[in-house]
Parts: structure tokens; C-alpha cells; sequence
């Protein structure tokens, strides 16, 4: 006989919404919170820049074609970092957005549960230090046209290794896991599992399988996504997953 599996709590972070109750009383209400870009929104709740680079033409290079978004408000981030009691400065947006969902998760728990106990497997994608590196190499050779065998080249390469990257800006997915370790005190194993959109689905099939293997008794799961950037946004229009459609609210 299989043993019984319990969600015991949980936890989010969604657009217009803080928490789960927020969102679940949002959709009750009929809340629209998928909204076309090209008309002025709160300047802290989205990207400005996304209505540079929409274009309803879907052969048009570099563009959206797609004019919608849903969007979480940035400035969240201060406000959770503070109730986490650490330094926004120092970690990104979707670190703290995940920390606040552990966070909201955990809460009913404590004094409960001994979370060193517990692992942590999150859906997640990210872009490592290495990458962010060969792509500045990249641009050099390809979008400007400098060889690498020049001078030049060689010097602004030296420049940009000795640059001081900020940690907010360019931190990557695997810093999610050693913050969460970190702030709650959790020593089980833990990973991250990568498969594109269905990325959350995939960490809870996989806590499934290390539950029902008797190994562990808790596990923290989910999964987190905070990029919907100008390229995120070509990207998907590049290979045209993106519906044509607007939404009316």
C-alpha cells in the first residue's frame, strides 16, 4: 500500500497579488491581472521599455508581436526583503520573491517541523556567470565586428573581467537555493530542475518521487520565474507561442 502524501502549506507570489489569498480572492472577484503594456501602467509595476520593442508583425526581428503581460510589482521586493531582514541590495528580485513564498510556507510550521530536515526542489531557469560572460565575448566579436585577434579586443576583454558585476542583477538560479538554505536553516538535499514552462510540475513530480522513496519525510517545492524582459518576450515570439489575441479586462 502507498503511503499517503500531505500538502501541509503553501505559499506565492503572483502578479497583483502577495500571497495566495490575495490571488484566489482576485480570480473570485474577476480581477483582470493580464494587461496590455502598450497602455501606461504604474511605473513600478512594469517595464517600460516593453512597448519599445512590440510590433504586431511577427516577422519583424527582435520584437513582440504579443502586446500583454502580467506583471509582479518590483518594489515588493524591498518591502519582503525587509520582513525577511536581509539586504535587497544584495540579492535579486525573484531570490526574494521565492524567499517570501518559502517564507508564507513555512510560517504555519514553525515550531513544528525541524526545517533542517527538509529538501528543497525548485523549478526554476537561470543564467550562470559563465554565460553572461561568453555572451559579453560574443557581442564583441559579432554585434561590433572586433576581432578577437585585435588589440582592442584583448583590452576591453580585460576590462570586463575585472568588472565588479552586482549580485541583484545578474545572480543565478542556483544562488536561490543556498539563500533559501540559508535564511531557513534547511540541510536536506536540494536542487533545481529545468523544464521551460512546465518547470514546477517537474520539481513536484520529483518530490513525489524522493517522498514515496522513504528517503525524506518534508520537502519544499515549486517553482519560480521572474523574467519577462524585452528578450524573454522576442524569444517566445520568435518561436511563436505567444497568443495574437488581447485580453479586454
Amino acid at each position: 500500500m502507498k503511503s499517503e502524501i500531505c500538502v501541509v502549506s503553501y505559499g506565492g507570489v503572483f502578479p497583483e497579488a502577495k500571497n495566495p489569498d490575495e490571488m484566489f480572492a482576485n480570480l473570485m472577484e474577476g480581477r483582470q491581472s493580464v494587461h496590455d503594456f502598450r497602455t501606461p501602467p504604474p511605473k513600478d509595476q512594469f517595464y517600460s521599455n516593453l512597448n519599445y520593442f512590440y510590433n504586431p508583425d511577427k516577422s519583424a526581428s527582435n520584437r513582440i508581436y504579443s502586446p500583454m503581460g502580467a506583471f509582479i510589482n518590483r518594489n515588493w521586493a524591498i518591502e519582503f526583503a525587509q520582513n525577511l531582514g536581509i539586504d535587497h541590495e544584495k540579492h535579486s528580485s525573484t531570490e526574494i520573491f521565492t524567499l517570501e513564498a518559502a517564507r508564507q510556507t513555512l510560517a504555519p510550521l514553525k515550531d513544528k517541523v525541524d526545517f533542517a530536515k527538509f529538501e528543497i526542489i525548485i523549478g526554476a531557469t537561470g543564467i550562470d556567470q559563465e554565460l553572461i560572460s561568453q555572451c559579453k565575448l560574443r557581442l564583441l566579436e559579432e554585434k561590433l565586428h572586433i576581432s578577437p585577434e585585435s588589440a582592442e579586443y584583448k583590452q576591453v576583454k580585460a576590462k570586463a573581467h575585472k568588472l565588479s558585476v552586482p549580485h541583484k542583477n545578474y545572480s543565478s538560479a542556483t544562488a536561490i537555493l543556498a539563500s533559501l538554505r540559508e535564511q531557513f536553516g534547511i540541510r536536506g538535499l536540494s536542487f533545481l530542475t529545468d523544464a521551460a514552462c512546465a518547470s514546477s510540475f517537474a520539481a513536484i513530480y520529483c518530490a513525489l518521487l524522493r517522498l514515496r522513496s522513504g528517503d525524506t519525510e518534508f520537502i519544499l517545492c515549486g517553482g519560480t520565474e521572474g523574467n519577462l524582459s524585452p528578450s524573454m518576450g522576442a524569444l517566445f515570439s520568435k518561436v511563436g507561442v505567444l497568443s495574437e489575441k488581447t485580453i479586454i479586462p
